[in-house]
């Protein structure tokens, strides 16, 4: 039995943590990004198979020309990805935010959940569209695949949440929960630092 993306996310609050916010991904592929994407494999697997089909009715033949049918394989991959594996694997995707984590699940077979701390995100932003969904990214120190830095040496931020409804609102509300572990963060490291200072007095 399939489990419940909803179970997984309610299965890894830890004690005291409370679950504000879960969302899906927008389940259907964005037009008209998906249209092109057909079009433009269409046309990529079409014409080399309307050349082998050309060259055998007419004849000419050769050996060469059946490695032209790579195309028209590739093609037909990635049309099923567009159409059909993607919205499937959407489908399955759940985000979901506590006052402690980010947690994400994901897969259409075997569900997985990643959780990210929020006090290791130093970055967010979004990428909206006009009706409203949009991407939330994100840079997380020593979180992978979160925490990426690239040739340059430039912090590069991630994909968090995709497509999801209200992106304005669910990233307010992840702003705000990072504020907070922030805040206690560093509560917790100048209690420390006091503590210590503490010590060595009494020393």
């Amino acid at each position: 039995m399939k489990p419940n993306p909803y179970q997984l996310i309610e299965s890894a609050l830890e004690p005291g943590e409370t679950l504000l916010w879960t969302g899906r991904q927008y389940s259907r592929p964005q037009q008209p990004k998906a249209s092109i994407n057909v079009v433009f494999f269409l046309l990529f697997g079409g014409i080399p198979l309307t050349v082998v089909i050309f060259r055998t009715a007419s004849g000419d033949f050769r050996p060469a020309l059946i490695a032209l049918l790579i195309f028209p394989l590739v093609s037909v991959l990635c049309i099923c990805s567009v159409l059909i594996f993607d919205p499937r694997n959407r489908s399955g995707t759940c985000y979901a935010i506590t006052n402690r984590h980010a947690l994400i699940v994901s897969g259409y077979r075997q569900p997985e959940i990643r959780s990210l701390w929020l006090g290791n995100i130093t970055m967010i932003e979004i990428q909206p569209n006009d009706i409203g969904h949009g991407s939330i990214k994100c840079y997380a120190e020593y979180s992978y695949p979160f925490g990426k830095i690239n040739g340059k040496g430039e912090k590069k931020l991630t994909p968090l949440f995709r497509g999801v409804a209200n992106v304005h609102s669910v990233c307010d509300l992840l702003q705000t929960e990072i504020d907070i572990q922030w805040a206690e963060r560093d509560r917790d490291e100048s209690d420390s630092s006091r503590r210590v200072w503490s010590e060595a007095d009494r020393i």
